[in-house]
């Protein structure tokens, strides 16, 4: 190398450390290239690898999500079912039963025309099945259940039906009416697989099962179906389905698929259900396609890698290395159905992408090492060179004597501008680091302080929540009626607000919200709470007015208390608040705040009453605007209270609302809940995986005692389903 380089530049230091520096860096480019090269071939499979991986996890729980909701509505419609006809038992259904049917020509019974309703219900029984009582009390019932739960889960699943061991069947088909009239007369239900999965030779464990793929010839679509059995003890009484449609499913599976890859679907007992190149094959067989007999090779390696995977020690999530065929094969299981959602991906595509990045990277580093050698020539000439043969003048000067001598190379920062001016630069930077000390120190007091503000502040609001859980009864005590109550603060001081107490004999009971958050809510909260204590405990007794103190008079007294200083605190702060008087089983109440919801014991329903007037704080006179109402309770009827934070709750993006709300209650009380603390629990329980903003505070009173006749409320009822 020497032999081509200059010979001004060997004698020089300037062309001696050149020659030294390029050797050096050359060297160290040549062994990091090879290193990166590898590194980087490594780091691309694990990338690969995880991003896959994860791809195939998130597709997994994407296309589960039909299955596992398919089967949680069937639990739902078999416990309905069982119940059903539980309590249908000696019931004469046949008027129903005869209205609803007619025997055509060819001696099956098939559904009556029912334009009103739409013909959303097609029915169906054998030419040769007895008709029992017992068959026509599970078949009305049956309707009726479809009818309820169909419409709700429409949106998901386009049928909803129930199957009976006597080869009969109820539907629930809304885009399908009249569906029955495509079964032939000779329509062998209990023979079909999505009625005999259920029996107890396939599915002792009574769990929900699913069938194979298939084509149903009159909607003409691929589907697989979910059945549920429903036993009346050790009696299959029928069979709870649905059909879930998987047209969309395929176009997903065949068409989304991440770059290089393609997927592919099977089922645990080595049928084929999506494949991008065995479309035609897997419909010519009707959904029955056995990988073990295609004759495919490959597809067979793969089947056998996934279940041995499952088998061994790998989670239902997994990546296997199919060395035979140079890929790597990644697996999802959907538990529901027991398939395999698979992803291909082969080793090709990973050695393509290394070997095109490592050229890139090689190419780069070649013209990096070029361009570095010509830099370092340039940088070494000016900013070595130059400076030494200043610094020799300099030093000839000195030999004369001339010790005036100012080298420009001082002002440098380098060894160069230190051996010119040792000293001075010294100085300066021991000057530059004391300055600098003293900034740090100064910002560190800063900081203490403000981190010191901060503690103070969360510690004051600690306090302030502390005191609002605090300020509301741990306990209720209202006379003939089991209450209960709770407040979940947030994580900001919020201004929820409930209180119940005893005034001359009258239980008084309220609940409410202010509006906003912060210190600010809260006062207003203990300001309020303050106020309706001491105008029901305080209230003057007028001797011409006997009757007793009304909550619309206690709202308009507390009021006029708190306006002037919601007024001078914020002039856009308010308080929703509703007052309840309770005497025996009559609650007289007024304010607006949020609905309130009552389940009636002996009706099962729902009732949610509109609460009105205005709210606290707005104006300083509501006389005008808020009026006394009434409702009564009887025994075992359950009074639900509670403020925003509730139905504001959010899960998966979407608010819990009244109608959720309405539905979580009931669930409560249905499922065998007694007290009122078992349903507040169950209430919370069944809401705790939703996101909370707001605090929540949940009352919960029950009628223990009966009452008198009902007088008209002027409230509104739902039923329990609508609600």
């Amino acid at each position: 190398m020497r032999g081509w380089w200059p010979t001004s530049l060997r004698r020089s230091l300037t062309g001696q450390t050149l020659l030294q520096m390029a050797l050096r860096v050359s060297l160290v480019i040549l062994i990091a290239t090879v290193i990166g090269y590898y590194h980087l071939v490594s780091s691309l499979r694990a990338a690969t690898l995880a991003q896959l991986t994860k791809y195939v996890v998130e597709r997994g729980h994407r296309e589960r999500a039909i299955f596992s909701l398919a089967e949680d509505n069937q639990a739902v419609l078999r416990d309905a079912l069982a119940k059903g006809f539980k309590e249908a038992a000696g019931r004469d259904f046949s008027k129903e039963f005869e209205a609803t049917t007619e025997r055509r020509d060819d001696g099956c019974l098939r559904s009556r025309d029912q334009p009103r309703e739409g013909n959303v219900i097609s029915l169906y029984v054998g030419r040769k099945t007895p008709v029992t009582d017992d068959l026509k009390r599970k078949m009305m019932v049956s309707r009726d259940l479809v009818l309820q739960y169909g419409p709700a889960w429409h949106n998901r699943f386009f049928n909803t039906y129930v199957s009976f061991p006597e080869n009969a069947i109820i539907l629930y088909t809304p885009d399908f009416p009249h569906m029955e009239q495509g079964f032939p007369p000779d329509y062998d239900i209990p023979s079909l697989e999505f009625h005999y999965i259920t029996d107890a030779v396939h599915d002792p464990s009574r769990d929900p099962a699913w069938t194979g793929l298939y084509f149903d010839e009159i909607i003409k679509e691929w589907m697989v179906t979910c059945a549920t059995p429903v036993y009346l003890g050790d009696r299959l009484v029928a069979s709870a389905e649905t059909d879930v449609l998987l047209s969309e499913l395929f176009k997903r599976s065949i068409n989304d698929h991440a770059p290089g890859t393609y997927n592919l679907i099977f089922r645990g007992d080595g049928r084929l259900v999506v494949h991008p190149d065995k479309v035609a094959e897997i419909q010519a067989k009707n959904g029955n396609y056995l990988i073990a007999e295609s004759g495919d090779e490959h597809l067979k390696r793969v089947f056998g890698l996934v279940m041995n995977s499952v088998m061994g020690s790998a989670p239902n999530t997994a990546v296997a290395d199919n060395s035979v065929d140079s890929e790597y094969v990644f697996f999802a299981k959907l538990d529901e159905p027991d398939w395999y959602f698979v992803t291909i991906f082969p080793k090709s595509t990973l050695s393509k992408q290394a070997f095109d990045t490592a050229r890139v990277y090689l190419f780069l580093s070649v013209a990096s090492l070029l361009v570095e050698i010509i830099v370092m020539y340039f940088v070494l000439r000016k900013q070595v060179a130059a400076p030494l043969m200043d610094m020799m003048a300099a030093t000839s000067r000195v030999a004369l004597g001339d010790l005036n001598v100012l080298l420009h190379s001082a002002r440098r920062e380098d060894e160069l501008g230190q051996l010119s001016s040792q000293f001075n630069a010294m100085a300066g930077a021991v000057s530059t680091r004391e300055q600098s000390l003293k900034n740090t120190l100064v910002e560190l007091e800063d900081s203490r302080r403000q981190l010191a503000a901060k503690e103070a502040l969360e510690r004051e609001l600690e306090i302030a929540r502390t005191i609002q859980v605090s300020l509301v009864p741990q306990t209720l005590h209202l006379k003939g009626l089991d209450a209960a109550g709770k407040m979940l603060p947030a994580e900001e001081v919020g201004g929820d607000y409930y209180d119940a107490f005893e005034a001359e004999g009258t239980d008084w009971l309220l609940i409410g919200d202010v509006s906003g958050h912060g210190v600010t809510a809260g006062l207003i909260m203990m300001m309020v709470q303050t106020a309706v204590r001491t105008a029901v405990l305080n209230a003057p007794k007028d001797p011409e007015d006997p009757s007793p103190l009304s909550p619309s008079h206690v709202l308009n007294m507390v009021n006029t208390s708190i306006f002037g200083n919601l007024q001078r605190i914020d002039k856009n702060q308010y308080m929703t608040l509703t007052a309840f008087r309770i005497e025996g089983n009559t609650f007289t109440y007024a304010g607006r705040h949020q609905d309130v919801i009552i389940y009636r014991a002996a009706t099962r329903k729902i009732e949610c009453l509109e609460t009105d007037g205005m709210w606290l704080g707005i104006m300083d006179d509501i006389s005008q605007m808020v009026e006394d109402r009434t409702f009564l309770v009887d025994e075992g009827d359950i009074v639900l209270l509670y403020t925003d934070g509730l139905p504001e709750a959010k899960r998966l993006g979407r608010f819990l609302g009244i109608e959720g709300l309405v539905e979580v209650f009931r669930h409560a009380v249905e499922t065998g809940r007694q007290s009122s603390q078992e349903i507040l629990e169950s209430v919370l329980e069944q809401t705790k995986d939703h996101e909370f903003k707001d605090d929540v505070s949940l009352l919960v009173v029950r009628a223990m005692c009966k009452t008198a006749p009902k007088s008209d409320s002027g409230t509104k009822t739902e039923d329990v389903a609508k609600a």
